[in-house]
């Protein structure tokens, strides 16, 4: 180590903090990368190697406090006999190892990326699907690999649609839309995909028949790259984060491709109570979203976490700041509108009735929490990265996945 080395990481004040924030960084990085080859090596093996990597000594303070902190972290698992001169042995938690395959520890300088991708693509698509449009059945068929053996009807329904009468005016096309829609909802095809057939009538005004017409929306199952790729205005990752992302997921079982589309593979959730658990983590989070908008527009601005939690969704601050800005100046408004009216009382009653639906709030969160730790506690453990996830989507909901230090450190 020379000496100038030595003294950037040994000096003192604030340049000795802003520096050893980057050494920390290091030494992080070092050892996930190393035990990542070596999978268990002694505390001493470990150090060399780690001094190696970074061209410099650590000091035995340093060192220590930082193998403590990546165990806080659940980052690393020791084995310790605790007898006179054994060797202390250290290698990555399972936790660890799941996190760095996802690139989602926090010494990934990719991290914050793949929790957006990995959110949006969790609660945003998969769960929800992408629905298209066509009329043409045989068409339609052939896109999805499917054959009409494999429609069967689940449920039909009619839908009148209230609208004023229109007056008949001389056209040269002689029908008239009549007021009803007929919709028939097919069960899943093998492969998953939901269709919808849509009837609608007109009445040629002259002879008075009936002609039909027919329009399909299909929902496929899962997610292709295109689908990551072009996702809501709020987020837009780059094709190599989303092709990355996937091909992660893939080599880890998470997701499982399950047909093409248009010259691109869809992938779903390969487990499907690990499906079953962000479904409902997803109807969460709708009515969460809801509550916070309402919340924001009329009563109170965003709470720490609850910016920081929609910020991340975007893919720059710059947004998200016009997001919040938008909902301040909508606050503004309304409690303005209300105080010239000389209708106070209004705000009164308004922040009483936010109130109790916080409480009713408060009370679905803690149903909810209860409920998906009960249902889904295997889940929950087998997949314990989702705490990242969880955290950006709904922090209120974080709890249900234990925090890094209480989870049970295990080696693959």
């Amino acid at each position: 180590m020379t000496s100038k080395t030595s003294k950037r990481f040994n000096s003192k004040g604030r340049r000795k903090n802003k520096t050893r924030n980057i050494y920390y960084q290091a030494i992080d990085q070092a050892i996930v990368d190393i035990l990542s080859l070596r999978e268990r090596m002694s505390n001493g093996e470990l150090k060399m190697e780690v001094e190696k990597r970074c061209e410099s000594t650590i000091p035995s303070k340093t060192w220590s406090t930082h193998l403590e902190r990546m165990q806080t972290e659940n980052y690393l698992l020791k084995e310790d006999t605790l007898q006179r001169n054994q060797k202390v042995f250290y290698s990555l938690t399972e936790y660890a190892k799941q996190l760095r395959d996802l690139k989602l520890l926090r010494t990934d300088p990719e991290c914050v990326v793949f929790r957006q991708v990995y959110a949006n693509l969790f609660f945003r698509i998969i769960v929800g699907g992408t629905t298209y449009a066509g009329v043409d059945l045989e068409n339609i068929l052939n896109e999805i690999h499917a054959n009409r053996q494999e429609l069967y009807i689940d449920d039909i329904k009619k839908k009148f649609i209230d609208s004023p009468v229109e007056k008949r005016e001389l056209t040269t096309v002689p029908e008239t839309p009549l007021r009803i829609i007929t919709k028939t909802y097919y069960k899943p095809t093998s492969l998953g995909v939901k269709i919808i057939e849509s009837t609608s009538y007109r009445e040629n005004i002259f002879y008075k028949n009936r002609i039909e017409y027919t329009t399909y929306t299909y929902t496929l199952p899962g997610a292709s790259v295109d689908d990551l790729a072009q996702m809501y205005y709020t987020f837009k990752p780059c094709m190599a984060d989303c092709e990355s992302a996937l091909e992660l997921l893939l080599r880890r079982d998470i997701i499982s491709p399950i047909m093409d589309f248009r010259g691109k593979t869809r992938y779903v959730i390969a487990d499907p109570e690990l499906t079953n658990f962000i479904t409902e983590l997803y109807s969460f989070c709708e009515q969460e979203n809801e509550f916070l908008n309402s919340k924001w527009q009329y009563l109170d601005g965003p709470t720490f976490n609850e910016k920081h939690s929609r910020k991340v969704i975007y893919s720059d601050e710059t947004k998200a700041e016009k997001f919040f800005n938008k909902r301040e100046l909508q606050r503004h408004q309304f409690k303005q509108g209300l105080k010239n009216k000389d209708n106070s009382d209004q705000i009164l009653k308004l922040r009483t009735e936010l109130d109790k639906k916080l409480q009713k709030f408060e009370k679905l969160r803690t149903l909810y929490t209860d409920y998906l730790k009960k249902k889904f506690h295997s889940t929950i453990d087998e997949y314990p990265f989702l705490r990242e996830i969880i955290q950006i989507i709904s922090p209120s909901l974080s709890e249900i996945i234990p925090r890094a230090d209480n989870l049970k450190s295990t080696t693959k």
